[in-house]
């Protein structure tokens, strides 16, 4: 059976290389929108300005498959500014709230003097959203590093090996599912006995196959394997 050589099928195979990449580019984005959340609450606190509004429109916003998971009930209100400028800006309410609300209904709103149209209803916060961001980022951010780099580790020893590696015939001795499993299909691994140049015998496991790829080995096969000179436990 032949094996993939080239740097793109093995990056192909490399799902924790991938899903570390994912990490490492989340985590930092959510801590980011975490401190702006934290940063724009801490601005409300300190400057914002309470204003009467007036409801203009009332709306609906239903769950839909793949789209918003539950229905959201939302007022659009206007205010003037301390610049004597009407604004308009749209809140969700819960769903007593926003049957009791009608066309004129007065309402408490805040918002930022100098950029009125950051403003929200009186008594809302950000909070939870930015310690949830701050929380999601400050956990994705290093586990998606850690396996970024372990797996970028391994990709470039299977590559080294591939390229540079002491050849030897290997025996597979077992065919088993892993844990993982890439769009909803379970991956297999290969696990394989060899015996390097000093006649010393080691074992070894294959990165993830398919399903398909995995059917083509059965307990006993043969198959050439590559491993370090310096570190015979290291193999393809």
């Amino acid at each position: 059976m032949p094996e993939p050589s080239s740097v793109l099928s093995i990056l192909r195979r490399s799902f924790f290389l991938w899903f570390g990449g994912l990490f490492l580019v989340v985590g930092p984005v959510l801590l980011v929108i975490g401190i702006q959340e934290a940063l724009q609450e801490q601005q409300f606190q300190r400057q914002g300005s309470v204003a009467r509004a007036v409801v203009v429109a009332k709306s609906i916003r239903r769950a839909e498959r793949g789209g918003d998971s539950r229905t959201t009930y939302e007022v659009r209100y206007r205010f003037t500014g301390a610049d004597g400028q009407e604004v308009e800006g749209t809140a969700g309410v819960g769903f007593e709230a926003w049957e009791q609300l009608e066309d004129g209904s007065p309402l408490q709103v805040r918002y930022l003097p100098q950029a009125p149209q950051s403003n929200r209803l009186a008594g809302a916060s950000e909070w939870d959203s930015a310690v949830v961001s701050l929380v999601l980022g400050g956990i994705f951010a290093p586990i998606g590093g850690v396996l970024f780099i372990r797996s970028l580790r391994r990709v470039w020893r299977e590559l080294r090996l591939r390229r540079e590696g002491v050849a030897a015939e290997g025996m597979v001795l077992q065919v088993r599912r892993s844990n993982v499993a890439i769009n909803k299909v379970t991956q297999w691994q290969i696990r394989y006995r060899y015996r390097d140049h000093m006649g010393r015998t080691h074992e070894g496991e294959s990165d993830l196959l398919s399903p398909e790829e995995a059917d083509a080995w059965s307990v006993g096969d043969t198959a050439t394997v590559r491993y370090d000179r310096r570190r015979p436990e290291e193999s393809v």
